[in-house]
């Protein structure tokens, strides 16, 4: 058995046992230690035992180095080694590896540690792959709680509304009401979008919208025209606040007899976002005095927190722009 092993192996190649002791050599071994008798080349040392102890814990061949006595010099050489008989004695076959040989084996062993890497990647990426889809999913969920507290403040706003019988306080409590409405509205969006730094544009006027229509009185039309980009959560929470105050005020205020048209847009140009909410009614001249100031404070203010640009034509009915820059993420 021993005979055929060796003979199987291109380069020099022994048969030692445990401590090194070289049993069986092919001719290649023989003739690499041709001054040695049964090519006795191997030098047995530390190295050596240690070497073979660690072939002795695997089925696999190992890589190694052993020292080789050709006549009159010691060679260091690379090689591996495999268990060759377990019973009746520990044996291992030693083949002694040529430079190509060892070259190749390094690229082998090479590629082997980029085929591990790349492994590694894929596991880790697998991994921040789930953990996004359970902070998605928590998010989710935390959206949907916020979503509902509000719902819940909302409903207790309006009950309290409806208990009131004095005029003023039921008009301070719907105005509180609107505002806490347009904070629901930018919520809700950020729920059903479902992304962490941006929502749609269309569903943040459209929600606006329709959420403030039960407040037209008769014969006043509200229109919205908006497209399909994104705003960042930082500016909705404003721009929100913004779009329903200036359609209160139109509500309240753009009016001409009976009949009223109130229109909101929210569309990107070039750098900016940008507001528009017109109405048909008698116009004001802005200004601390005039009954809409508080409101246009308001507004005014708002438009500062997100760099917005406020104008005001009142040359036929009211027409206000505002301007907002984009910010990153925005389309």
């Amino acid at each position: 058995m021993r005979a055929s092993l060796l003979g199987l192996l291109r380069g020099p190649a022994f048969i030692v046992d445990a401590l090194g002791v070289v049993r069986a050599a092919n001719a290649a071994g023989r003739g690499l230690a041709v001054d040695c008798p049964e090519g006795e080349g191997l030098i047995r040392n530390e190295e050596l035992a240690d070497w073979l102890a660690q072939v002795a814990g695997t089925s696999h061949a190992l890589p190694g180095r052993v020292e080789v006595r050709k006549g009159d010099f010691i060679e260091r050489m690379a090689a591996r080694a495999v268990v060759a008989e377990r019973e009746p004695e520990l044996l291992f076959a030693i083949e002694l590896v040529s430079s190509e040989d060892n070259r190749f084996a390094v690229l082998t062993a090479k590629i082997a540690e980029l085929n591990e890497e790349v492994r590694a990647r894929q596991s880790a990426h697998a991994r921040a792959e789930e953990v996004a889809r359970v902070n998605l999913l928590l998010f989710r969920e935390l959206q949907h709680r916020v979503k509902n507290q509000l719902q819940m403040v909302l409903a207790i706003f309006s009950a309290t509304r409806r208990e009131l019988v004095d005029p003023a306080q039921r008009d301070i409590i719907l105005k509180l009401e609107a505002k806490l409405q347009a904070i629901f509205e930018v919520q809700r969006a950020t729920y059903y979008d479902g992304d962490v730094g941006t929502l749609s544009a269309e569903g943040l006027l459209g929600g606006l919208v329709t959420a403030l229509r039960p407040m037209l009185p008769a014969g006043t039309a509200l229109e919205c025209d908006t497209d399909t980009g994104l705003i960042s959560h930082d500016q909705s929470y404003p721009l929100a606040l913004i779009i329903n105050e200036l359609i209160a005020n139109s509500i309240k205020h753009g009016r001409r007899g009976d009949s009223g048209r109130i229109r909101a847009s929210l569309h990107a140009a070039g750098s900016e976002i940008v507001l528009a909410v017109s109405d048909n009614g008698p116009g004001f001249q802005p200004g601390p005095p005039h009954s809409r100031s508080s409101g246009l404070g308001l507004v005014r203010g708002l438009c500062r927190q997100i760099g917005g640009k406020l104008e005001i034509d009142s040359a036929d009915g009211t027409h206000i722009t505002i301007g907002v820059p984009h910010k990153a993420g925005e389309s």
